[in-house]
């Protein structure tokens, strides 16, 4: 990781999912601390489990676009009635389906949390500018953490 963020490798390969036991909370800190883009995602299944791997570089996939394209985004709202609900209708009101939405606990803020999810579809369509816009209007931050072919 820190040998792509730092430029000496293009790529790194990086476990963030497990079918047994859930998210790599460490990878899924990376992707929101990290300057790092998701480019593709693949599973492997290890005879016991299945684990996915997001491949991570210093540039964006500007190519996964296609039908059949996903994207993941990390988001933070204000502690306030109705700030995540309205950050999801941003997203479903759009036209995207929400993969996963899973939080973490933001390491600077008591009772702080942002939220990951990964979603279908093409973010740099009409529609995902859109949202990303209605996104922005609704949550104290966002970070784009990339897009990737669903297959």
């Amino acid at each position: 990781y820190e040998a792509v963020v730092s430029g000496d490798c293009d790529v790194c390969v990086l476990p963030f999912e497990k079918s047994r036991s859930g998210k790599v909370n460490r990878v899924m800190d990376l992707f929101y601390e990290g300057p790092l883009r998701i480019i593709k995602v693949f599973k492997w299944d290890t005879g016991s489990e299945i684990v996915r791997y997001a491949v991570l570089s210093r540039d964006a996939n500007e190519s996964a676009t296609e039908a059949g394209s996903r994207f993941m985004m990390i988001f933070t709202v204000k502690n306030v009635q109705g700030s995540l609900v309205k950050a999801i209708n941003a997203i479903s009101s759009n036209g995207f389906n929400i993969r996963f939405l899973h939080t973490r606990p933001l390491n600077y803020e008591e009772w702080g949390y942002y939220f990951y999810t990964e979603c279908d579809g093409d973010d740099q369509s009409a529609e995902g500018q859109k949202m990303l816009s209605d996104l922005n209007a609704v949550c104290e931050t966002l970070k784009f953490v990339g897009r990737y072919p669903s297959k």
